[in-house]
């Protein structure tokens, strides 16, 4: 018998290099931000040699995603914190700059999420691409810089399961 897959799409309006995916939560690093234990869940590496990584931990009511950018000897760290998924919600998306790097975008997404597309102002989309899902939190990371003079206008959700 062969199993239907379907893929639903959701777009979420805005206001105004390659990525390596981590299978295994027992090969990431700790670290400690505000108290909390966070484990790396992604990392990446981006224009000009940039370095990103994204961190992760928390309660289910008080999860923090931090993106770590920069170069070796100059990282900003920044994120969010708040509920895994908002109610109704399949990703929680975080878009930030930090001084001298690009903006970045960063989400934290339902394990049925499959792709998101960041779509900027002139049309150009990029994608990010996703950690497997990340057992103890039952969640996907992705994160990916964007070009400075390029806003992000939407976000492209792809979810592997149908519409209601």
């Amino acid at each position: 018998m062969m199993s239907e897959r379907h893929t639903s799409t959701v777009d979420i309006k805005m206001d105004g290099g390659g990525l390596t995916p981590f299978s295994a939560i027992h090969n990431h690093e700790h670290v400690s931000i505000d108290d909390s234990d966070l484990v790396e869940v992604l990392r990446g590496e981006g224009p000009d040699g940039l370095m990103w990584r994204i961190l992760a931990g928390g309660s289910p009511e008080d999860f923090a995603t931090f993106a770590e950018r920069g170069t070796r000897g100059a990282l900003k760290t920044s994120g969010m914190r708040g509920p895994k998924l908002y109610p109704g919600q399949v990703v929680n998306t975080w878009i930030g700059q930090a001084d001298q790097s690009p903006p970045f975008v960063m989400v934290r997404a339902a394990p049925e999420v499959t792709r998101v597309v960041a779509v900027c102002a002139s049309g150009d989309e990029y994608r990010l691409t996703f950690s497997d899902v990340i057992e103890p939190f039952e969640l996907r990371f992705g994160g990916t810089f964007l070009p400075e003079t390029d806003p992000v206008a939407d976000l492209r959700v792809e979810s592997s399961i149908a519409p209601q």
